[in-house]
């Protein structure tokens, strides 16, 4: 039992390690904006304009992958209230409910 105890912690204390070098991974424009699924163009953009953070190294930027991971929170968070707000204001104009008995009917 107690080397089972001593492995598990050994597992959680790499694990911990592990996730520190991920976290503090700096990537390249592209391979960030391979990771959001956007072009490089446009990750340019969102780094000039202040949406995620980067450092410049020589003339190149680096985005630290926990910056990008943030941003993609981010993203996810806003979209699903955009999309809350917008069923809530079709449901409110009679859209939505429409929609639905068609749907049921058919």
């Amino acid at each position: 039992m107690a080397k089972l105890v001593v492995l598990l912690n050994a597992c959680l204390l790499f694990s911990m390690y592990l996730l520190d070098i991920l976290h503090n991974l700096e990537l390249t424009t592209q391979q960030a904006a391979d990771i959001l699924n956007v072009s490089r163009q446009f990750l340019v953009k969102l780094l000039d304009e202040g949406s995620i953070p980067y450092i410049k190294v020589g003339s190149h930027r680096r985005i630290q992958l926990k910056d990008l991971i943030i941003y993609q929170e981010q993203r996810k968070v806003m979209r699903r209230q955009g999309l809350k707000e917008l069923t809530q204001f079709l449901q409110e104009e009679g859209f939505y409910e429409a929609g639905i008995h068609d749907i049921v009917q058919n």
